[in-house]
């Protein structure tokens, strides 16, 4: 048998185990050049696009410090939270982080699909971001762009909508004692 995780016994197992090797550095090269050729600006024209439609309510950015691990981030416009706190200086009006969608590329050449959810900066901690998807970016289509748009509004709005804030951040529970 060859394959991960075998004993070897034969240099011919060895190399047999070689050729599976090169075979999978090939995968991973053809992956990062459909998605540095094609796929990561599909994506960040699709959502330009989707952006106009809505009125310019997306913020794009693509993140390209290191070749063969780019990201492209979307994301709403950050607003101000309406919550201030009182210091010396006067007044600090703290920024309402409303997440972010991202499609960044691995190791091995496949696009991770996430999102970080909603908080707001300087008064509470970020959540970890919730991996939705993984996927060639040869399958990468307007439709999975659109289902993970939907998903990431779900989360955004799930999180502004909460039903049961009280005993959450910045809410106090009224009894009858009060």
């Amino acid at each position: 048998m060859i394959g991960y995780k075998k004993n070897y016994y034969t240099i011919d197992d060895i190399k047999a185990e070689m050729v599976l090797l090169e075979q999978e550095r090939k995968k991973i090269n053809d992956k990062r050049k459909i998605w540095n050729n094609a796929s990561q600006e599909f994506v960040f024209n699709f959502f330009e696009k989707i952006s106009v439609e809505l009125n310019n309510k997306l913020k794009i950015q693509e993140i390209n410090n290191f070749k063969n691990l780019s990201s492209i981030i979307v994301g709403l416009n950050d607003f101000k939270s309406g919550i201030f706190e009182r210091r010396d200086t006067g007044l600090v009006e703290f920024t309402y982080f409303s997440g972010s969608l991202g499609y960044s590329q691995t190791l091995n050449g496949n696009i991770n699909v996430w999102i970080a959810p909603p908080f707001v900066e300087g008064l509470m901690e970020a959540q970890p971001v919730k991996n939705i998807d993984s996927l060639h970016p040869a399958n990468i289509t307007i439709n999975k762009l659109t289902g993970h748009l939907q998903k990431f509004i779900e989360v955004v709005l799930e999180w502004e909508a909460q039903e049961n804030i009280i005993g959450k951040l910045g809410y106090t529970q009224i009894t009858e004692e009060n």
